[in-house]
């Protein structure tokens, strides 16, 4: 080994340069992490953590040469200088006793003295080292301050474009497509979605609605689909009244991708604010999107704080950038006209590219499971996710669980509890509107409206307005729910949801001339729109159902086969057949109820469909209640046995263990069944108990079970105007039946009242029901006086 580095190693030995070193990198770490929570605390900016990783680092090589040249550590150096102090004193009291003999017995005699200290050790001391550093970061604390006051009084260039006065408080801003770094590259949607997603939960950005976009573009005779370029969004922002335009670029370089962003003004152009980052390669470009955004979201006005605050919606987990591509793809035909149906085929694409794309199977089974027109595909994609939700992080894998407990295997406190995990870590708005309508079914709806009130924070869905709605309405807050949907369809004007929704609300409030006023607007506005043909249509059937115009509902029953291809659609091929059934059961014509079954099945018998496509479900529920309980008994028999076909949901289940007993005359057997009922479907379970209770002549029980499915407010079932369809009006006219037989001529006549109002537009067949009843209330009117 050579000498001098000998003598050196000996030296660092002697001088502790490793305890030195270990005891600096300990004390940086710590320093470093109190920075960082700072930072996060308080909203610091983003340069503030690693400039005091900067200063550690010019630390380092300072108290090292500070080490080397003193005599060890700063502790061995004021030991030292206690002992020089020590030995001044003996130097001192020596002086005054004499340098006799006594005196030099008394006194030791002091050491030799140090040589002078030489100009490295006058320079590099530990005052001076210690000293340093506390002022290096007490600097570092005061620019922070500064920058940070400079940003709140809008000076240099800390100042916000909402604070220097370039966009207005309340500006909005219409986000252009990215461009592509090469023809063919879809690179450029791919951001400019994710762009998108993390904006929307700005609490100052505010991004030009989808839909009004839409509409803006047709107006200007340009397809929806085409590329939103810069020129045409600034042209777009100067018709709508949006103040400034977000454009940006997607560019090679090397082996990665640079990100571009410009803040323009609409009206001349000018640049009011740049931004640029880096992505290592394709996998990184979603962590530099959220760079990009988190930039974009404090220059404009965003305190530091809420700008990096949130898990962004859209970071899921996937291999393929092409899977990416389509995943976003979907979203966006989801926001922009609710195609739901363009959705499921993308999502489709998405799994077909990535078979380990969890979250596109989870999307996959939740945009079916909406639809409602195959069931069987829906149930597989939420077990997909759920099979691979082992190897997805957290957030991703907390989803996939509780939609698979909420759909497949109904387990709810599984699945809420799956999804407050979710909340708890995350805030995920996905679990927040999912939780809410699992409290709904548990019925809680105050718990409901909050957590689907605190989704809509960053940005509502259609959904999100749904889930609030509802959960209003079963508080018995009508007028708080009709606003909630109002304001819905004011911020999404296409959504044939928050059509339903309106039209379901006023159903179930029985203002029957507004969901008929509705209906109509609808039809106008909506036709040829894939969710509306699908779920308006059924809600159109329903409604034409419960006010006794059999042959409308028959029609959109007709329109709605004719209208789609329903070749890939078995769920909603079966309504199609089976359908017209409910519909004859709601005018309590059993014998065209039981015609149409027959009819259906000669076309084409059960045993000729896959079984993933039997419709089990309808043919057993309309065979209970018809009156044909071995039939309905024999067919849940054997979907019970089948494998392939989606089990029978929680409330169909619960119904035919009460139907089918009832029908078959066994009221021991559909009594101790009722009890399951009323757990997951209020409406259901009290038509049955009332008609139990008659079964039992019990009238008295019957008439209170009855008057209590006329008031009930519940979310406790999958749909909640459903149990209405078949059995509203019937009961109604029992209730003033029984009114009437107890002599309660007041409530009689109100119930009659409300049974004729209901089917005052029936159909033919049924209007001698409605005289009877009107000639039943003139007779009690008259009666009273």
């Amino acid at each position: 080994m050579p000498h001098n580095l000998e003598q050196l190693l000996r030296e660092a030995h002697r001088r502790s340069l490793w305890q030195i070193t270990a005891g600096y990198l300990v004390a940086s770490w710590i320093v470093y992490e109190v920075v960082l929570s700072l930072t996060e605390g308080l909203g610091l900016p983003l340069w503030v953590p690693p400039l005091a990783v900067i200063l550690s680092a010019i630390g380092l090589p300072i108290i090292l040469a500070t080490a080397l040249v003193q005599r060890g550590g700063p502790l061995q150096a004021r030991a030292a200088a206690r002992e020089e102090v020590r030995l001044e004193g003996l130097e001192s009291v020596t002086d005054e006793i004499g340098a006799g003999e006594s005196a030099a017995r008394a006194v030791p005699a002091a050491p030799e003295r140090a040589e002078p200290a030489t100009g490295a050790q006058r320079l590099f001391t530990w005052n001076r080292a210690i000293t340093g550093g506390v002022l290096a970061f007490a600097l570092l604390g005061l620019a922070s301050t500064g920058f940070m006051g400079m940003r709140a009084a809008c000076l240099g260039p800390a100042s916000t474009l909402m604070c220097s006065g370039e966009l207005a408080e309340d500006a909005v801003l219409l986000l252009a497509d990215f461009e592509s770094p090469a023809p063919g590259s879809d690179l450029g949607d791919v951001v400019t979605e994710a762009l998108r997603v993390d904006l929307q939960s700005s609490t100052k950005v505010r991004l030009a609605d989808a839909a009004r976009v839409n509409d803006a573009l047709a107006r200007m005779r340009l397809d929806g689909e085409a590329k939103l370029t810069t020129a045409t969004a600034r042209e777009l922002a100067a018709r709508e009244g949006y103040q400034a335009v977000l454009a940006g670029e997607v560019a090679r370089l090397g082996g990665g991708y640079v990100l571009t962003a410009h803040v323009l003004n609409a009206s001349d152009g000018a640049e009011l604010a740049p931004f640029r980052v880096t992505a290592r390669d394709s996998a990184g470009l979603i962590d530099a999107v959220d760079e990009l955004s988190e930039k974009i979201r404090a220059r404009i006005g965003e305190s530091l704080k809420s700008a990096r605050a949130g898990e962004p919606l859209e970071r899921i987990t996937t291999g393929s950038m092409e899977a990416l591509r389509l995943y976003t793809q979907g979203v966006r035909a989801l926001a922009v006209g609710e195609d739901r149906s363009r959705a499921v085929r993308i999502f489709e694409q998405a799994v077909e590219e990535d078979p380990e794309f969890a979250m596109a199977w989870r999307k996959l089974g939740v945009e079916l499971g909406n639809l409602g027109v195959d069931p069987v595909a829906s149930n597989e994609a939420y077990t997909r996710a759920f099979e691979l939700s082992d190897r997805l992080p957290e957030r991703e894998r907390y989803l996939a669980e509780g939609s698979y407990h909420a759909r497949v295997t109904f387990d709810y406190d599984r699945a809420i509890a799956a999804y407050e995990r979710a909340i708890e870590r995350f805030e995920d708005r996905t679990a927040l509107n999912n939780v809410a309508i699992l409290y709904g079914q548990r019925d809680q709806p105050e718990r409901a409206e909050e957590s689907g009130r605190r989704a809509m924070a960053g940005g509502a869905t259609t959904t999100n307005y749904m889930v609030v709605a509802a959960a209003l309405w079963a508080q018995g807050r009508d007028a708080e729910a009709v606003a909630v949907i109002d304001s819905g369809r004011a911020a999404f004007p296409g959504s044939g949801m928050l059509g339903e929704g309106r039209m379901i609300l006023a159903s179930l409030a029985r203002e029957w001339e507004a969901a008929d006023s509705v209906l109509d607007v609808l039809d106008r506005e909506l036709a040829g729109q894939a969710e509306w043909e699908i779920g308006g249509r059924w809600q159109a059937v329903v409604l034409h159902a419960l006010r006794g115009r059999g042959a409308a509902a028959l029609a959109e029953i007709h329109e709605l086969g004719s209208a789609m291809d329903l070749s890939a659609l078995p769920a909603m091929a079966a309504f199609v057949r089976l359908g017209p059934t409910y519909v004859h059961l709601a005018a309590g014509d059993t014998a065209a109820a039981l015609a149409v079954i027959d009819e259906a099945l000669a076309e084409r018998p059960l045993e000729s469909m896959p079984p993933a496509e039997r419709p089990y479900g309808l043919l057993a529920t309309a065979w209970a209640q018809a009156g044909r309980p071995a039939r309905a008994r024999q067919v849940l028999e054997r979907w019970r046995a089948d494998s392939v076909a989606p089990p029978p949901t929680p409330g169909t289940r619960a119904t035919l263990d009460v139907r089918i007993p009832l029908a078959a005359g066994d009221l021991a057997a559909a009594e101790r069944a009722l009890p399951a009922l009323e757990r997951v479907c209020t409406p259901c379970a009290l038509s049955a108990r009332g008609d139990l209770a008659l079964r039992q002549g019990d009238t008295g029980a019957a008439r209170a079970a009855y008057a209590a499915f006329d008031t009930v407010r519940t979310l406790r079932t999958e749909d909640i105007i459903g149990p209405y369809m078949v059995d509203l009006a019937r009961i109604l006219h029992l209730l003033g039946q029984l009114a009437e037989a107890d002599g309660d001529r007041e409530a009689a006549a109100d119930y009659y009242a409300r049974f004729i109002e209901q089917w005052e537009e029936a159909d033919a067949p049924l209007q001698p029901r409605v005289e009877a009843a009107r000639r039943r209330l003139q007779a009690l009117v008259g009666s009273g006086g």
